[in-house]
């Protein structure tokens, strides 16, 4: 489906229909939009911080370690929640600038799935985690 929003004064802008030109299933912010005048917004703004999260082995059993990038050093909280939200584990981790790493011990987790949060309280990047016999 393709959908054509016209703003009064804005100049029309051909629309590709076939899907076959270079960025035309792309959103282009408008000039004056929230997504033009901040730079964008949205979840790839969240990742802004932590990259190339990673959890080896997935799925685990007794224990698995974390490794991801940061682009700056501080706090940070590592989080795992079960599917419905509750939270499972929580844990304060100081990170460094470049390759950080953490291990999750399985503990008392019963066997399921998860999720593993990092965050600062302004970003966050989750994954799934799945705990095994």
């Amino acid at each position: 489906y393709y959908v054509r929003v016209k703003n009064a004064g804005d100049a029309d802008v051909p629309l590709d229909t076939t899907g076959q030109s270079a960025n035309t299933n792309l959103f282009v912010p408008y000039p004056g939009s929230p997504a033009a005048i901040c730079g964008g917004v949205g979840i790839n703004d969240l990742n802004a911080n932590i990259s190339t999260l990673s959890i080896v082995p997935n799925p685990f059993n007794s224990k698995a370690e974390v490794t991801f990038y940061s682009d700056k050093s501080g706090n940070m909280t590592e989080r795992i929640t079960n599917m419905i939200g509750s939270v499972v584990y929580s844990k304060e981790i100081e990170i460094k600038a470049g390759e950080n790493k953490s291990v999750i011990e399985r503990n008392n987790l019963p066997t399921g799935v998860y999720f593993y949060s990092l965050g600062d309280g302004k970003n966050l990047v989750t994954k799934r985690l799945i705990v095994s016999e």
